[in-house]
């Protein structure tokens, strides 16, 4: 687990039972749902998670991408920190595993009241963020390529 928090959970103002539960699941259990509304945010204790999204291709077409796995030390759920909106996926339990689940008030109420933990907290969720993104980016550039290449005969 990230050092952050580690010493998160460690710290004697952030109760187990108050601002975060310990949970476990088993293997092809899921933990969130896509497009449940939640208010909380998730570290990966032990254990794999997979990512999964459900695309609507059209009125009989569904499919599940694996998006990506997360392992020990890795959040997820962390929009929920910045917007009210549904989930834009579903997590997974890819192997048994423990996950913090973290409530999104008394996390924030925490963060205001220890502004120095704080800005390590939101420091590495960016973090988090970032490399996601430019994964994702990735992914839809070579998306994007594939597209031309198949539908288009001059470039």
């Amino acid at each position: 687990m990230k050092s952050v928090f580690r010493e998160l959970l460690q710290d004697e103002a952030f109760e187990e039972g108050v601002h975060w539960r310990r949970r476990r699941f088993s293997a092809g259990e899921e933990i969130i749902r896509q497009g449940d509304v939640s208010r909380s945010l998730f570290v990966v204790e032990k254990g794999t998670v997979r990512v999964v999204a459900r695309i609507v291709i059209d009125d009989r077409h569904t499919a599940s991408p694996n998006v990506c796995d997360l392992e020990a030390g890795e959040v997820f759920g962390e929009l929920a920190l910045f917007d009210d909106q549904p989930r834009s996926a579903s997590v997974v339990a890819h192997t048994d595993c423990q996950v913090i689940e973290v409530d999104k008030e008394q996390l924030l109420l925490f963060m205001e009241e220890h502004p120095r933990a704080g800005y390590g907290i939101i420091r590495t969720i960016s973090e988090s963020l970032v490399a996601r993104l430019r994964a994702t980016n990735q992914k839809i550039f070579a998306l994007y390529g594939w597209g031309l290449k198949d539908h288009l005969t001059d470039f």
